[in-house]
């Protein structure tokens, strides 16, 4: 028995694609605008390119947990990808897309995770999708935020 859930969240920032790739491709600063995000190991504080991993603690859905990615895809400014798992048996797949449209970017954020455990499918489809959608859309209008006031800069 399992169970995928995918999220999808988009997203106009009037700033450059390269920018928002940066950002984004910088696990490190994903807590400055990712509320599930709590902290990850040092050396991910950069783009990350494939290959390359890192790890995470997160809060998602109201579970805590521990995530080790790696990127599998990266394609400056288009396109990144990473694939977790974690210590309670979930599988995720990020994607981050950018394209360059008349605002700035385009960013598009795409989550697949699946669980194979009966409690967490069970949690997954009383509330924890719920949250982690208004979590992600959360998110995204955190990083407009952070791009477009120029703290890009500062952190990437």
């Amino acid at each position: 028995m399992k169970q995928t859930t995918t999220v999808v969240n988009e997203i106009d920032i009037s700033i450059s694609p390269e920018m928002v790739f940066d950002l984004v491709s910088s696990p490190g600063l994903w807590p400055r605008w990712h509320p599930s995000s709590r902290h990850l190991a040092p050396g991910a504080d950069r783009p990350l390119k494939k290959g390359e991993t890192f790890s995470e603690e997160i809060k998602a859905g109201g579970r805590e947990g521990k995530l080790q990615w790696i990127v599998t895809e990266c394609d400056r400014p288009r396109l990144w990808v990473a694939t977790a798992s974690s210590d309670q048996g979930v599988t995720i797949q990020l994607k981050y897309e950018t394209e360059k449209n008349s605002a700035g970017a385009r960013f598009k954020r795409t989550l697949n995770y699946t669980m194979t455990s009966p409690f967490l499918i069970l949690a997954n489809t009383i509330f924890m999708r719920f949250k982690i959608r208004r979590e992600s859309a959360h998110a995204l209008g955190n990083l407009k935020q952070l791009l477009e006031k120029g703290v890009s800069s500062d952190v990437v």
